[in-house]
């Protein structure tokens, strides 16, 4: 991994103390920032959730990360070199847990605005906020993991939305 200043990661707009430049972190379901001048992308598009890949452990020789882009969750394939940092597992907390909040006020509103008695179990709104649900549960776990003392610290997970 290319270890980038925190100016680099502040001329995107992104806090400088929510990114590490460790290049010996494994990258396994970790938010990292891709280099936007060596694809051309805009900062919404450089924050990428790396799922998997030889190139995200840093002890294996291959250099390919399959990753979702969180602006859109379009799954691709990125190398490791264009990794300028991996946002930190607190980081990683604070966004999901804002991420579960606007799904679910997104959730409640469109329950509101909703004719029927119940809302199909697979409208798009319920399947956003499972989604947001998993991804928090996975980041509490994962901060906890990292932490000693972490699960009396750590919020209750979050409940998975029912039709009803």
């Amino acid at each position: 991994m290319k270890l980038k200043t925190a100016k680099v990661i502040a001329d995107l707009g992104l806090d400088p103390k929510d990114f590490s430049t460790d290049g010996s972190v494994n990258l396994t379901n970790r938010t990292v920032l891709m280099d936007p001048n060596s694809f051309g992308q805009r900062k919404e598009n450089c924050l990428f959730k790396a799922t998997s890949g030889f190139g995200c452990n840093p002890q294996l020789r291959g250099s390919t990360i399959f990753a979702d882009r969180l602006s859109d969750g379009v799954s691709g394939r990125i190398e490791r070199e264009d990794v300028v940092a991996v946002r930190t597992l607190e980081a990683d907390l604070v966004a999901a847990d804002q991420a579960i909040g606007a799904a679910r006020q997104a959730l409640d509103q469109a329950r509101r605005e909703w004719k029927g008695d119940l809302m199909p179990a697979d409208h798009p709104l319920i399947a956003a906020y499972n989604k947001a649900a998993t991804d928090y549960e996975n980041a509490r776990v994962a901060w906890s993991v990292s932490k000693e003392t972490a699960t009396e610290a750590v919020p209750e997970a979050a409940p998975v939305a029912q039709t009803a």
